[in-house]
């Protein structure tokens, strides 16, 4: 079972319900690790994503910092070029994330349409996800 984390305590509380249906998951593979966390570092630095267990408290006054899409998806772009990571962003509908390959590794970008970005993280992509759906559900231990 997933283990919980005060930012999803939190959030699931004031929010009543998150609806996975306004999310969708932004990632790039890469199997380098130093990599990774460059990627993930500079993300989390950049959007201030609103359940990460660095900046969640940032966000519970006001959950109202929503970067439009666009910016979302450039940001990403010019850090894959600062880090000279030779990576393609994808993208998949959150309610969608066990059609990714399992074997997949690399950084996501959780986006909400209505919250902006609501998680950034690393590893296998997939598996994560799973957390993160366990976790929005209450699901946890």
């Amino acid at each position: 079972m997933t283990k919980d984390t005060e930012a999803f305590k939190f959030f699931r509380k004031k929010l009543k319900v998150i609806n996975e249906t306004d999310h969708q998951i932004f990632f790039i593979q890469s199997d380098n690790k130093s990599d990774q966390m460059a990627f993930e570092g500079a993300c989390v630095k950049r959007f201030n994503p609103i359940v990460n267990n660095e900046t969640w408290e940032n966000h519970k006054e006001s959950i109202a910092i929503r970067e439009p899409l666009k910016k979302v998806i450039d940001t990403m772009k010019k850090e894959l070029e600062h880090f000279e990571m030779n990576a393609e962003i994808q993208s998949i509908p959150f309610i969608e994330f066990k059609k990714i390959n399992a074997k997949i590794k690399g950084v996501y970008v959780i986006y909400d349409e209505k919250l902006g970005v609501w998680y950034v993280g690393k590893g296998n992509i997939r598996d994560r996800q799973k957390q993160h759906h366990n976790k929005n559900i209450g699901s946890v231990k």
